[in-house]
């Protein structure tokens, strides 16, 4: 077995050509059920949202099936379970508009699936029963297409951790509220399969899973072994597999050595196109950002019991607050998420985001809870606001951000949150995200 590196400006068709230089498919039939499992982890305005680093572009997946296609494979779908973030119009659907896949699969007659809404077979992962989507389970051949990220809490995320969205979204949340998220993920890639893995290197994102910084990389990298691929994808990222926990993990069940040595790599040198990407994120950007003061999401980073339902709806109201209270200064008011997370001593309010932190922090008499699994933004951001902020203040800001979320669920308002400035072209090319030779409006 080998291990694909090349930079997509070098080839015509680089996926295929990733794909012939590791062999991708020789145990492909042309009769087979084949599965493609993007990265798309979440459903967005691209008028608001850049998509650079965060889903896997359509162009990669377009390349993919037209190779499947001259293979004369027919059985193909995509398939995804995206987060569902009602409030942020985020699910299946809107992830793949996002990304431009649902274009794609309708300009070659692929079938789509939505994880979330078909049928799911109870697995047990480390002794407890999780539902995993049946499509994903019975297909002949399963084709993992992740993005090349750097991650928040599994430092990175890539094929192993993009089968986590083969889960059912309850299914997703336990297997943070187990506390052992990065042994899980190990687990369920012995559950699941993949046949052969391309991770989408167009933009590598640091921080991710959403919220980080895209990078221009010009990368595919493919192979048929999800470990020695995984290796070479957390090598380019300027990651030490070796330090992985999931890595390790995967190693131990496997009863397989982390050795990056071992590999045998096509194409380009891990040295020559390695970035040491940032990995640990930040709960308190945005404050910061804004200059905001006296104000704080407590607990550490990488915390693994925050899921992303939360973490998601979380982060986007501070977005949206610290946006509108630019340079203010708050009493002492800290936010803690998550089962591991406490206030520090020196804080007067502590608004406890979710079940989570409500069940580990109900002694606390400084705490105003705010259940929920996750906590919507619509409860969440009144509170906030009224907790922080002068009556007057509150009141004016909260009526304002009505109007405006209203205008923007009837699609006639999108407002700019300075997410787009750092992504000019030409190195960032929105037309990755759109069928070959199509335009269509962000």
């Amino acid at each position: 077995m080998s291990v694909t590196l090349i930079k997509r400006s070098k080839y015509d068709n680089p996926v295929r050509t990733a794909i012939e230089f590791c062999n991708g498919f020789s145990s492909l039939k042309p009769d087979h059920k084949v599965l493609i499992k993007p990265n798309l982890v979440m459903g967005a305005n691209r008028k608001i949202m850049p998509p650079f680093g965060k889903v896997t572009t359509a162009r990669v997946v377009e390349e993919l099936i037209q190779t499947l296609v001259e293979y004369n494979c027919r059985d193909i779908s995509i398939g995804e379970g995206a987060a569902l973030m009602p409030e942020l119009g985020s699910d299946t659907l809107s992830a793949m508009k996002f990304s431009g896949v649902e274009r794609v699969g309708k300009k070659y007659g692929v079938k789509l699936i939505d994880f979330e809404q078909s049928e799911y077979t109870k697995v047990k992962i480390n002794g407890q029963p999780f539902k995993i989507a049946a499509s994903a389970l019975d297909a002949d051949f399963l084709i993992n297409v992740p993005v090349l990220k750097t991650h928040g809490q599994a430092i990175v995320s890539l094929g192993m951790k993009n089968l986590k969205g083969c889960l059912k979204f309850t299914s997703k949340k336990r297997f943070h509220k187990q506390g052992r998220l990065l042994d899980l993920i190990a687990q369920l890639n012995t559950q699941v399969k993949s046949n052969l893995i391309i991770i989408d290197g167009i933009f590598a994102m640091d921080r991710g899973p959403t919220m980080g910084t895209a990078h221009p990389m010009d990368l595919i990298i493919a192979g048929t072994d999800i470990l020695e691929t995984e290796m070479v994808g957390a090598a380019v990222l300027g990651k030490d597999p070796t330090q992985i926990p999931h890595i390790l993990s995967y190693g131990k069940l496997t009863g397989r050595q982390i050795d990056l040595g071992s590999v045998e790599i096509k194409g380009e040198s891990i040295d020559s196109v390695a970035m040491d990407l940032p990995w640990e994120s930040d709960n308190n950007e945005s404050f910061k950002n804004f200059g905001l003061s006296g104000i704080q999401v407590s607990g550490k980073p990488g915390d693994v019991s925050i899921c992303s339902g939360c973490l998601g709806n979380m982060l986007f109201a501070n977005f949206m607050f610290a946006k509108d209270n630019p340079g203010v200064h708050v009493d002492e008011l800290e936010i803690c998420i998550g089962k591991n997370s406490k206030a520090t001593p020196e804080a007067k309010k502590v608004i406890l985001f979710g079940d989570c932190a409500i069940k580990n922090n109900r002694e606390d008499a400084r705490a105003i809870p705010l259940p929920g699994c996750p906590p919507g933004v619509g409860k969440y951001l009144p509170l906030l606001m009224n907790k922080s902020l002068p009556r007057g203040r509150a009141i004016r800001l909260l009526s304002t951000r009505l109007i405006k979320n209203t205008a923007f669920k009837m699609g006639l308002y999108a407002e700019n949150f300075g997410l787009w400035d750092p992504y000019q072209p030409p190195k960032f090319d929105r037309s990755y995200y759109e069928c070959k030779g199509v335009q269509h409006p962000s």
